[in-house]
């Protein structure tokens, strides 16, 4: 091949790719769709508890033992969530519960209302309340009856399991 032949095919070849080039330049293609953007906002809440702490009692006196309003509950629900609060019967009924020490009890109550009227349950008689994002402390009243034989010196405790639903 002669040097006249080789610089016409490079020459050629440079021009086919030029020529390629120029071929897609102007031909350019787009396509479009739309995609959704989508989020699940699932209703969440938390509950924590401390002591309902009933004061002093002299079961001598003739007096229930009505204690000041509680608030030990907090529940933390999203935005617009409802929820209801259950609490057991603890080691008693819910007629009448029951704080012990060893073989020693004396009997107590916690109301969803200041009349002292509506025991608090897990199924009819709930604390009701509705989310707002932050935390809420729903108030729960107490009471010790009257007149009842305990031993004195002792300290008596109950565990309720509370249930919140949402």
């Amino acid at each position: 091949m002669n040097t006249t032949s080789k610089h016409f095919l490079r020459l050629s070849g440079l021009t086919g790719l030029i020529l390629l080039a120029n071929l897609n330049e102007g031909h350019t293609a787009t396509a479009t769709t739309n995609m959704n953007v989508k989020v699940n906002v699932v209703g969440h809440c938390t509950i924590s508890a401390t002591d309902f702490l009933f004061e002093d009692y002299d079961g001598t006196g003739g007096q229930a033992l009505i204690q000041s309003p509680q608030t030990p509950i907090t529940v933390t629900c999203a935005n617009g969530v409802g929820y209801t609060i259950g609490a057991s019967a603890g080691s008693g009924s819910f007629t009448t519960r029951t704080m012990k020490n060893g073989a020693n009890s004396i009997n107590y109550n916690l109301y969803t209302d200041n009349g002292y009227a509506t025991v608090w349950n897990n199924s009819t008689q709930l604390v009701n309340g509705n989310g707002n994002g932050s935390p809420q402390t729903p108030t729960i009243y107490g009471q010790i009856p009257a007149n009842q034989t305990v031993n004195t010196g002792l300290l008596y405790s109950d565990i309720l399991t509370l249930t919140l639903k949402y």
